[in-house]
């Protein structure tokens, strides 16, 4: 989406939030997100600040343990959000959305 948003592409600072902090750490997150796009950022907060800021975005998530081992995986939505400037909720994309799609919503919200 970035690429398609041409020079407007610098106006958007992508930004995941893990909500996994427990493994998800510092050297871990700086990794798995430059194999997006080098301009993203990271963020991890504790369990508690990851499970506010999920209940803020109504965004479900859930650790499933397996059973008789110490190994988990998070069951979680895959959503996109776009906030202003000011940490405003403007839209979510949902899963499947293409990368143009989006790229055509986000132009609009930039204002051109």
């Amino acid at each position: 989406m970035l690429r398609s948003l041409g020079p407007q592409g610098k106006d958007v600072q992508p930004l995941f939030i893990t909500l996994d902090p427990q493994r998800d750490t510092g050297p871990v997150l700086r990794e798995y997100v430059t194999a997006f796009h080098p301009g993203f950022v990271a963020l991890r907060g504790s369990e508690e600040q990851t499970r506010r800021i999920a209940l803020s975005y109504k965004l479900f998530y859930e650790k499933l343990r397996r059973p008789e081992t110490n190994a988990y995986s998070i069951d979680h939505a895959a959503l996109t959000f776009f906030l202003n400037r000011d940490g405003e909720y403007i839209a979510f994309f949902p899963p499947g959305t293409s990368a143009e799609r989006m790229a055509v919503m986000v132009r609009e919200m930039l204002g051109g």
